[in-house]
């Protein structure tokens, strides 16, 4: 489907009104007909912002379009949209999606920063599987073009409440050729990303990724600006094919405002090697990155996790820490990790700061 609009258009409206808003999508089947669409629900206010509406208990299905540099998404917010909630929807695929054009991939809620939104609420949606509730087969897709997957994406223009809470993202399969960012969350400029489950820690393979490119990475919440990422959990991720992945749990970058505090998350569940990366490549369980700011790396759980490749790259490292500014890492469990390689001094670190960081306590 070429239609570039989605299933339902929020469009544009005369200069100084209220926009398209104060709606409410709730209890619709968004998805296909007889062709997929390119996409389920876009917002594209011009004039006035589209303000106030919700999404809620919808399920949002099969959008794909197989078409050169274009993203295929569930909830897409093109421009001029702002103060949404997206609730208790279902997005998932029933068929697997084969990409053979390039710069493609599924996005399930995307909020680019041309949108202009803020005050946001994304809770309680489930992606992932062949059927609501993330259930059924996974959601497959593959392809040897440069194609992509994220659960979530947004970037908003400043952090004041927007919140990502208690989303379910798993039963995901990913077979790419592509050195893309590959994301269950992927977030920028949120006062908080809480409760949400990344994978399955009580079983294995919930998502894998496999790729056949030597600079992949696949990352389950990537934060950028964030104020407070806690009680995430992430498990049930396998990293493996022909290429190199790095893998990281958690990554937390900051430059300004408060100090970013990653508190109380599990990366790991009880089963052992809940999280395998058979790559040369690096996996980390938490990965802080600021610059000139302290970070708060408290009360996580890092757990069974394994590098299982013998290569000179594939370390496990726990915890890492960059910055310019101390870190308060405390109060961390990190047990039964695992690191088949023996080529290098740095095969499997507990907590490791790096990059003229100061003292972590």
């Amino acid at each position: 489907n070429s239609n570039d609009q989605g299933v339902i258009f929020f469009g544009s409206s005369p200069a100084n009104s209220r926009g398209n808003s104060y709606n409410i999508v709730e209890h619709c089947q968004i998805g296909n007909s007889i062709n997929t669409p390119r996409h389920g629900i876009v917002s594209q206010g011009a004039n006035s912002f589209n303000l106030y509406n919700e999404i809620r208990n919808c399920e949002i299905y099969n959008f794909f379009s197989n078409q050169a540099n274009i993203i295929n998404r569930g909830v897409y917010f093109r421009a001029t949209t702002s103060r949404w909630k997206l609730l208790n929807n279902h997005f998932y695929q029933t068929e697997q999606r084969n990409f053979t054009a390039s710069n493609t991939g599924l996005v399930a809620i995307d909020i680019p920063f041309t949108s202009f939104a803020n005050e946001v609420v994304i809770s309680n949606n489930y992606i992932g599987g062949s059927a609501p509730f993330a259930a059924g087969n996974h959601w497959r897709q593959s392809g040897n073009s440069n194609h992509f997957f994220k659960g979530i994406f947004v970037d908003f223009t400043h952090s004041n409440f927007n919140f990502i809470q208690g989303n379910v993202i798993k039963n995901i399969q990913i077979n790419s050729n592509s050195n893309l960012l590959n994301a269950g969350i992927d977030a920028k400029l949120c006062i908080k990303i809480s409760e949400n489950v990344i994978g399955d820690t009580s079983s294995l393979n919930s998502v894998i990724f496999d790729t056949q490119n030597k600079n992949a990475e696949f990352i389950a919440i990537r934060a950028i600006s964030v104020d407070i990422i806690e009680n995430n959990v992430i498990g049930g991720l396998t990293i493996k094919g022909v290429g190199n992945a790095i893998f990281r749990g958690i990554y937390a970058s900051k430059s300004s405002g408060h100090n970013n505090i990653i508190n109380n998350n599990v990366v790991g569940g009880n089963l052992e090697e809940n999280i395998i990366n058979q790559t040369n490549a690096l996996t980390i369980g938490i990965n802080v990155k600021n610059t000139g700011l302290s970070s708060q790396v408290i009360n996580n759980k890092i757990q069974n996790i394994r590098a299982a490749n013998i290569g000179t790259w594939a370390r496990l490292f726990a915890i890492l820490g960059e910055s310019n500014a101390p870190h308060i890492i405390t109060n961390n469990i990190i047990h039964k990790l695992k690191s088949a390689s023996y080529t290098n001094d740095r095969a499997l670190i507990g907590i490791i700061i790096n990059n003229n960081s100061q003292a972590a306590t």
